[in-house]
């Protein structure tokens, strides 16, 4: 095995000289990279495994192996990120990598080991990491104990202006507890859950009848699921924010009539779009495509509004999000111009 590796080094440098060679690690490091932020965890760590089996410049094997390890533990392999992370180290001792060792240390359940990696790179790094041992390692704190608190004590909860809610203070959430916010001091009347399993945080908030309000689930940072409901527990919309393929998805008023009907991914509404009266009768209409940005969405072909009675009141033909043409309309029938 090691005598094809020194084959295929010696062939690589021959016909791309030692210049071309740095060249192909660093295209394949963009691409390794680019896959693992595109969530293509097991193509990226393919791209590394080939990075590493081609490489001569020994001073960058602390890098890959970091990088692997890093990606391994985006995908919860946690113990092959902590095998590479060990090598990297090996090769060179850098807070990066230490930091990311008491990571990976922190989800296999070695709290002490973890909170030994932050000190170590909180020393190389000059502070860096403080948070990480505030959040992670404080002896007086109980990190198995279910946390329960009045939803407006300040020493815990922040109010969200732009939500008109009270969530948990971030630093304390990231401690990792599972927390229970109450509306009364007596802890009889609950706001809300939050749950946190690893990567995972669930939080439910609730109506004072016990309803649930609104619902959400993130998974590495990644919010993938929302949904609310009115207080008499009708659902109003669940979606997926983040979604990278395009979902259906109708919105509802509380009496349980749809309101409004479309389809979209993270980016953009793509397809038939319907709003409606709240008595369920159409009140526009129309497609909307895809633009060829990243992001983003323009109106293609026939729009109409109806008045709550079924009268069109406009017709508009659109091309490439450019209105070409237009009517309007009176009791039903087109007016002139």
């Amino acid at each position: 095995m090691a005598k094809v590796k020194s084959i295929a080094i010696i062939s690589f440098i021959l016909l791309f000289g030692l210049n071309g060679y740095g060249q192909i690690e660093y295209e394949l490091s963009v691409k390794a990279e680019s896959e693992w932020l595109n969530e293509n965890y097991t193509e990226s760590i393919r791209l590394y495994d080939s990075i590493i089996s081609i490489s001569v410049d020994t001073n960058n094997y602390y890098t890959y192996y970091d990088s692997r390890g890093f990606v391994k533990f985006l995908s919860k392999d946690f113990e092959g990120a902590l095998k590479d992370v060990n090598t990297s180290l090996s090769f060179k001792n850098t807070c990066q990598s230490t930091s990311l060792r008491g990571q990976i240390k922190l989800k296999l359940n070695d709290r002490k080991g973890a909170c030994l990696d932050w000190e170590l790179a909180n020393k190389l790094c000059d502070g860096k990491y403080s948070k990480s041992l505030l959040n992670h390692c404080d002896e007086n704190w109980d990190y198995d104990k279910i946390m329960e608190v009045y939803f407006k004590d300040s020493l815990f909860t922040k109010y969200d202006i732009v939500d008109n809610i009270y969530r948990i203070r971030y630093e304390l959430q990231e401690k990792g507890n599972d927390w229970k916010m109450y509306y009364d001091k007596a802890f009889t009347e609950k706001t809300a859950d939050i749950i946190i399993k690893g990567d995972t945080v669930r939080t439910i908030y609730y109506y004072l009848n016990g309803v649930k309000k609104f619902e959400n689930l993130s998974v590495n940072q990644n919010w993938i699921y929302n949904a609310t409901w009115c207080e008499n527990g009708q659902l109003i919309k669940a979606f997926n924010p983040n979604s990278l393929t395009i979902e259906h998805i109708k919105e509802y008023n509380c009496a349980g009539i749809v309101v409004m009907e479309y389809s979209r991914d993270k980016w953009s509404y793509q397809g038939p779009f319907k709003t409606y009266y709240k008595d369920g009768q159409i009140l526009e209409q129309g497609v909307f495509e895809k633009k060829k940005t990243p992001w983003g969405e323009q109106k293609v072909g026939l729009w109409e509004g109806f008045t709550p009675e079924g009268d069109k009141t406009y017709e508009s033909f659109y091309e490439n999000g450019i209105e070409i043409k237009s009517s309007t309309f009176k009791d039903g029938k087109k007016l002139k111009k």
